[in-house]
């Protein structure tokens, strides 16, 4: 009973986007039009939101993620005055995953188009986490190819997109590159030594990648499989047990900053398969809307973000437990779910 309160509090953050996939459903049966209406006006109000609350961090009024380079004070990354990095990251994977759906499907304007793209490494490049930059690369790259693969059901016939996105791919780098080394050189050089230096640290590629938490992975199992009971297996100890009672006093720490083994060694092994069945179901729902050629057609940066972050979730945290990532999800993946087409004109 004494760590109850924040047991119930982490347990609300985990099923916010059950919760949340609830809700959305109950209005889309009430009003079927209304999200498929409005999800692309949220898309680009939560976009412009992170990119302008990180350029006024970069001004001075929001707070660093990594702290600050010892001479001339200038921070790693931002997260202005949102508490979590990594929960910053995943949520921009969402929204990303559906502005660059926007920018490649409604934005006919070839210069408007590459400003969108670099806007969002922008937003990618202030957050400066590793799951943020390999995502704005993952969606940026894998979005035109997923869009001409829903109009001709074939990775090889032309379109009338493919000339735009060949131009892009050989244009976008290009730019990209120039913007970084003039107007952000000290930034880019300060990152990349530090990321060569944790490299260094790391020693290998897989524990560079994983920022070092691959070290509390055997700490955090050896945990469950020796220290709990068979009940505490199966429906765990809740959330301050493990990370503050018996974790820090036996291994030095709390969370293992990993999803998955989180949530193993907080809601047992009955918790993690509730929680991760209830994301295979909605990645599976996705998939098949995704495929199913006359499924709506957000099911393309909805499949492609929540796969992303469901992937994620394995080598990172702060996804499957995030309140403000949890509530957008079920915004987000009800209206591609729907079996009703919406047509965005062109």
């Amino acid at each position: 009973m004494k760590y109850l309160y924040e047991d119930i509090v982490f347990i609300s953050k985990v099923i916010t986007f059950p919760l949340s996939y609830l809700l959305f459903t109950a209005v889309a049966r009430q009003k079927p039009d209304m999200l498929n209406q409005t999800i692309l006006s949220v898309t680009k109000i939560l976009f412009y939101t992170l990119l302008g609350a990180l350029i006024l961090a970069v001004l001075g009024f929001g707070n660093s993620n990594y702290g600050e380079v010892e001479e001339g004070g200038m921070s790693y990354g931002y997260k202005g005055y949102f508490i979590a990095g990594n929960e910053l990251s995943s949520l921009y994977i969402l929204v990303y995953a559906f502005f660059c759906y926007y920018m490649y499907k409604k934005v006919s304007n070839f210069f408007l188009l590459i400003l969108g793209l670099v806007a969002g490494l922008i937003v990618a490049g202030l957050i400066v986490t590793k799951t943020a930059m390999i995502s704005y690369l993952a969606i940026t790259l894998a979005t035109p190819f997923l869009l001409k693969y829903r109009e001709s059901r074939s990775m090889l016939s032309y379109t009338r997109y493919d000339k735009k996105f060949l131009t892009i791919f050989v244009l976008l780098p290009v730019l990209t590159m120039s913007i970084l080394y003039t107007v952000f050189y000290e930034r880019v050089q300060a990152n990349i030594d530090r990321m060569a230096y944790n490299f260094a640290k790391a020693g290998e590629l897989s524990s560079f990648l994983l920022s070092g938490r691959n070290d509390r992975f055997d700490h955090a199992k050896e945990l469950y499989l020796e220290d709990y009971s068979v009940t505490e297996k199966i429906i765990g100890t809740g959330w301050e047990h493990p990370q503050t009672v018996v974790a820090t006093q036996k291994l030095g720490w709390g969370t293992t900053e990993v999803d998955y083994l989180d949530i193993l060694t907080s809601n047992g092994l009955l918790g993690l398969l509730a929680i991760y069945l209830f994301w295979f179901v909605v990645l599976v729902k996705l998939a098949r809307a995704f495929l199913h050629k006359g499924g709506n057609e957000f099911s393309t940066p909805a499949f492609l973000g929540f796969m992303l972050l469901f992937v994620n979730s394995f080598i990172s945290g702060h996804i499957i437990y995030s309140a403000m990532l949890g509530f957008y999800l079920g915004f987000f993946t009800i209206p591609a779910i729907q079996h009703k087409q919406l047509r965005i004109e062109n």
